[in-house]
């Protein structure tokens, strides 16, 4: 059945296309982001940096396909992949402009990133990115470590122009 499915009708054998599923809320914030920005000139988005963080575990595969033949061992060495319960992951920062891209940031193993973690990282590199990429105004996402009151605060003390993903630009 597989392979007349794949050979006679063209279907092809995958895992499905992961999409993230955004709630009615997300939906409005992304369409007002949208409409705020629209009469942006092209040169002062040429001035955005932009930036996010990503966690990478170490260990596992995460969704790969195995074919058992009928009557196989399915704990059998080649058809398994071995897992550890909590694997060790690390976390990389980067950001890039229109000019250029910023250093990227590796952080410590297993960091969980909280206000104070970020800010750390923002007073260390966010000045080295800003004159690499040529850039003047900072966006991130709706993160809690992003909107902490700690975060916004010492923006307005450095002078630097942000946006947040589905919020308006807060000037300095």
């Amino acid at each position: 059945m597989q392979r007349r499915l794949r050979d006679d009708l063209c279907f092809q054998y995958r895992a499905p296309r992961r999409k993230p599923i955004l709630t009615t809320l997300q939906k409005k914030k992304r369409l007002l982001f949208c409409k705020k920005y629209l009469a942006w000139e092209p040169e002062k988005w040429k001035k955005v940096l932009w930036s996010d963080e990503s966690t990478f575990t170490v260990t596992g595969n995460r969704g790969g396909k195995v074919r058992l033949r009928a009557g196989s061992d399915p704990y059998h060495p080649k058809y398994t992949e071995g897992t550890v319960k909590h694997p060790d992951s690390v976390m990389v920062w980067g950001a890039f402009g229109y000019h250029g891209t910023g250093e990227l940031v590796v952080l410590p193993k297993n960091l969980t990133v909280n206000k104070e973690s970020y800010l750390e990282l923002l007073a260390d590199h966010l000045k080295d990115c800003f004159i690499a990429c040529q850039s003047e105004i900072f966006q991130q996402d709706g993160a809690p470590a992003h909107t902490a009151k700690l975060v916004s605060s010492w923006f307005e003390w450095v002078g630097v122009d942000y946006i947040r993903t589905g919020q308006p630009i807060v000037p300095i």
